[in-house]
């Protein structure tokens, strides 16, 4: 059976890993330094999350309870 990946998705394993981690926990602790709480968003997302009913007309909105 072929399966195909989904664009811009993709396996990373072993070193990568590793360094990634390593980047992850060092950047974390100096956000936190600074105030800065970790967050967890969904990988993905539906799309009329991003309509303009939800977050205006800015490409950058601020954050919306809704």
């Amino acid at each position: 059976m072929d399966f195909e990946t989904i664009a811009g998705f993709y396996d990373s394993f072993g070193a990568d890993v590793r360094l990634y981690s390593f980047i992850e926990a060092k950047a974390s602790e100096q956000f936190q330094l600074f105030g800065y709480q970790p967050i967890k968003v969904p990988l993905l997302e539906k799309t009329m999350f991003f309509s303009e009913e939800i977050v205006g007309t800015s490409p950058w909105p601020e954050w919306n309870e809704r």
